[in-house]
């Protein structure tokens, strides 16, 4: 979608997603559409979030900026988004996903192999829709305006084609190419990671021989190891993110020698000594939004809520995440979507290590969608309130 800020960014399909939701919410409501006490429960934790978020800002009236009241409202926005999903769709057709998801793969190889040949800053057309400010000729950005929410959003996508419906062999084959191919071009380390943990977790669940399972997983490390060695003086010319990785990844001692390691592991540092130097206050409550703060990003989502929000903000919104996945895993029905749910959730869940997953409005939104869709698919009547 589009996100240059010819068009205000990624701010007007904010809104333009919570008025929908409003308006589906309000239609769903009137149509006495059954609620589901596992959407309550949610509700609940977002609403007692918020509270949360407004006692951290209260608590930090010396160093607040206007949009740090706008923080207030986000849980609300995100309990929007969970109702689209829940009273927009009784019945998720999964096959019409399944080829939606396609075209974005298909769309996002054609936009990074374009890139790679040609500057698509240079075409006012392209750049007047899309954010290209982060575009490098060696790290592939797609339409995602970022080269991590590309890798992030290919290994949603990659497990959503998985897990939706059952696939040949060679239609696994191709989307895994397809996938590894714009992993590669992002040159995204996080993601890299992610897909190959991710991979090997799904090959063990989903192979009901362990033997199977570990000449699998052999098999595609001896390939994967085969191929980097292989590509190894390519990825020095073209790929010099990767390449540096690669060179520093035989020790954890070389590997925080990576130049964005090193800074990220410094920005904690600093976040932790700012947090614990405060008042003891400041440990349950955090220290607000702080929009104009210098921490307004740390690059890990688990620091990050702590810092802002206190240990009794973190407990209350990761309280909410762990009520998510245990909603998943204990549902008794659409069982494509729970496995694609939960395989989105450990994405969030390792992204968090180096960035702002689930504190994040663009690599959540989908989420929540797909999760209200979920809480409605349940059939037991005992579940609605």
């Amino acid at each position: 979608m589009p996100t240059s800020e010819h068009v205000g960014g990624n701010r007007p399909w904010y809104v333009f997603f919570a008025i929908c939701s409003l308006l589906v919410g309000a239609v769903g409501l009137y149509s006495q559409i059954p609620i589901r006490r596992k959407l309550i429960e949610s509700v609940l934790y977002l609403s007692a979030f918020s509270v949360m978020v407004s006692v951290s800002i209260l608590g930090n009236m010396n160093v607040l900026v206007w949009r740090d009241f706008l923080e207030v409202l986000r849980p609300f926005a995100c309990i929007l988004f969970i109702l689209f999903g829940y009273f927009s769709v009784y019945k998720l057709n999964v096959s019409s996903l399944w080829a939606f998801f396609i075209f974005i793969i298909v769309f996002q190889c054609l936009m990074v192999s374009f890139s790679f040949f040609y500057d698509p800053r240079k075409i006012d057309l392209l750049s007047f829709f899309w954010d290209f400010s982060k575009y490098r000729s060696w790290r592939g950005i797609g339409t995602f305006s970022n080269p991590n929410r590309l890798g992030f959003f290919t290994i949603v996508i990659y497990f959503g084609l998985l897990c939706l419906r059952h696939n040949t062999f060679f239609a696994k084959i191709l989307i895994t190419l397809a996938a590894f191919g714009l992993l590669m071009v992002s040159s995204s380390r996080t993601s890299l990671l992610c897909w190959g943990v991710l991979l090997l977790l799904y090959i063990v669940l989903n192979e009901k021989s362990l033997l199977k399972s570990f000449v699998k997983i052999a098999m595609m490390i001896a390939g994967a190891a085969i191929l980097i060695a292989f590509m190894k003086p390519y990825l020095e010319i073209r790929f010099k993110y990767l390449y540096d990785f690669l060179n520093h990844f035989h020790t954890p001692l070389h590997f925080l020698g990576i130049s964005s390691v090193r800074g990220r592991v410094d920005n904690w540092q600093g976040a932790y000594t700012f947090f614990t130097s405060g008042l003891e206050m400041r440990w349950f409550i955090g220290h607000g939004p702080g929009k104009g703060s210098y921490f307004k990003i740390l690059d890990n989502d688990y620091l990050y809520v702590i810092v802002k929000y206190g240990l009794l903000g973190a407990l209350v919104f990761y309280g909410f995440w762990r009520s998510v996945a245990l909603n998943i895993i204990r549902s008794k029905n659409h069982n494509s979507m729970k496995t694609f749910l939960m395989f989105y959730l450990l994405a969030l869940g390792f992204f968090g290590l180096t960035s702002e997953s689930f504190s994040s409005w663009i690599l959540t939104i989908p989420f929540f969608i797909f999760y209200g869709v979920l809480l409605r698919s349940e059939p037991n009547p005992e579940n609605s309130a």
